[in-house]
């Protein structure tokens, strides 16, 4: 087999590769550029951000991370628009709710002695948050629902680092935060709840987490079930977490009874266009041909000389 002939194999592989990265089945690509996914960072360095660091479903995922101060946070936040009047769907009729999730090697707990071994940083992984909003008055008062596996399972033993691993939400645990205020909203899991100040909510509260189905019966007394409306959702990292972190998270899927799925979010890096690939492939080929034509010209002056 001759040096074109490789070339020209080399070069139809690179244009396979490429045309197959990023692509997962029935899922919506989401790139940097995306707008339907905004950025909202706060104190110093917390971030969020689609990068090819740890590639999940194609060439990207999407990168989360803090150094360590309490300020820390990074989220990526997608919220309904105005085409589907402000919301999805209703929480009650939730019947598909998983990301897929990598956190790599937490810090070793003795250089952090001040936190306990059972504390959340050390079972905390990136975390997904739904914003609800309750129809009161003809207006939509918004929370958030959110999920963060320590409620479900805070047994440090079972927690997956250095490997993804897809999560169903459905049946698992979520707390509220009250947006309108300055307290959490809480279940005490017997059907009733409990207002706490964010200075007094202990993540080892998990007896305060309940399911989405759960939270339906006593989200609020005066609520009905059709009033809770799906408006948004977020992931991300931060917000007093004691310690530098590193994450990753991607596939995001939710879907209704009545629907097919509303977010079926892959986080993926841009590709050259086909376009793009054919005259790369065809700077290559003239490469090829010139370096043959070169080839030939000196054999014909050497039989000249």
């Amino acid at each position: 087999m001759n040096k074109n002939c490789h070339i020209h194999i080399t070069f139809l592989s690179v244009i396979c590769i490429l045309m197959s990265i990023g692509s997962t089945a029935n899922a919506t690509t989401i790139y940097p550029y995306n707008t339907d996914w905004t950025l909202e960072t706060r104190g110093s360095s917390g971030n969020a951000a689609i990068t090819g660091s740890n590639q999940r479903s194609g060439n990207g995922s999407l990168e989360l991370s803090t150094t360590g101060s309490a300020d820390d946070w990074g989220f990526y936040v997608r919220e309904a628009d105005e085409t589907s009047n402000g919301y999805w769907g209703l929480l009650g009729e939730i019947t598909d709710l998983n990301f897929d999730w990598y956190r790599e090697t937490s810090i070793d707990p003795e250089d952090f002695k001040n936190l306990y071994s059972y504390d959340p940083f050390f079972v905390q992984t990136p975390v997904l948050r739904l914003l609800v909003g309750e129809r009161i008055d003809d207006a939509l008062v918004y929370s958030e629902l959110i999920w963060e596996l320590y409620y479900t399972d805070s047994d440090i033993t079972h927690m997956t680092e250095d490997a993804w691993r897809t999560e169903d939400l459905t049946a698992q645990k979520f707390w509220r935060h009250n947006i309108t205020g300055d307290t959490y909203t809480v279940s005490d899991g017997t059907g009733g709840y409990v207002n706490k100040d964010a200075n007094e909510l202990t993540a080892y509260d998990s007896m305060y987490a309940t399911t989405l189905d759960q939270w339906l019966g006593i989200y609020d007394d005066y609520i009905t079930y059709d009033a809770l409306y799906v408006c948004g959702i977020s992931i991300g990292v931060g917000s007093n977490w004691p310690a530098a972190y590193k994450g990753y998270a991607d596939n995001i899927y939710l879907a209704f009874n009545y629907s097919s799925p509303v977010l079926n979010d892959n986080f993926e890096l841009p590709v050259p266009e086909p376009a793009t690939l054919l005259l790369l492939g065809s700077g290559m080929g003239v490469i090829a041909l010139g370096r043959r034509w070169r080839g030939k010209k000196g054999q014909c002056l050497e039989r000249i000389i």
